[in-house]
């Protein structure tokens, strides 16, 4: 089935997301083996550092630890430039899944 993650700490998530509220757990669900992700929502403004979040799924599509079933990953800033961040990691992640034979 798959687990939809919900990345903001402060807004309760919709029915069906599993929320996480900081980036080691976060990290933690990232590296878990038995843990399948279908879906990533990102709050930019995540535990102050939605970039940073953001270059948590890069990092790990580029080592393996997030596999290729992602079936979305969402995000959303008022900021530009943290925006932009967020694109350049998601982008990077789906290079990397490109790059390794599947998508």
């Amino acid at each position: 089935m798959g687990l939809k993650v919900w990345l903001d700490a402060s807004r309760t998530p919709p029915k069906g997301w599993t929320q996480i509220k900081t980036l080691p757990e976060f990290d933690d669900v990232l590296h878990d083996s038995d843990i399948e992700i279908k879906q990533i929502s990102l709050d930019a403004s995540f535990c102050d550092d939605g970039a940073g979040a953001a270059k948590m799924i890069e990092d790990a599509a580029e080592s393996g630890h997030l596999g290729f079933s992602i079936l979305a990953i969402h995000a959303s800033s008022n900021d530009p430039s943290v925006n932009s961040i967020i694109k350049q990691s998601f982008q990077a992640a789906n290079f990397a899944w490109e790059s390794l034979g599947e998508d």
